[in-house]
């Protein structure tokens, strides 16, 4: 879900319709800066402030920017995607093995 389904939709939504409706020759950044507000938006966790919203918003704004520069939903997609599948596998170690990442983090 989080590596497939959830970047297809989001840059469908957010990458597709946002930027590409926002965008006009006058507004350079503006659609860029738009569209990652709204993809931080459904990303937020009650109760935490505002911190966690600094990841989400860089990424949206990476991500529209790809999708400006290349005109294709496809590359956002697939650097989405590879975000997601990374956040995965170090949520994985940090569940399964801490031990290494406290030893790759110079804890240990």
């Amino acid at each position: 879900m989080a590596v497939l389904v959830g970047p297809i939709y989001e840059e469908f939504i957010y990458r597709g319709i946002a930027v590409s409706g926002l965008e006009r020759p006058s507004r350079n950044w503006t659609p860029v800066l738009v569209s990652a507000v709204i993809f931080c938006i459904p990303h937020y966790v009650p109760g935490r402030g505002l911190l966690p919203f600094i990841g989400p918003f860089v990424l949206g704004l990476f991500l529209a920017w790809s999708y400006l520069r290349t005109r294709c939903v496809l590359t956002s997609f697939l650097v989405h995607a590879a975000f997601n599948c990374g956040v995965i596998f170090k949520d994985y170690l940090m569940h399964f093995h801490p031990g290494l990442i406290r030893h790759i983090l110079g804890y240990e």
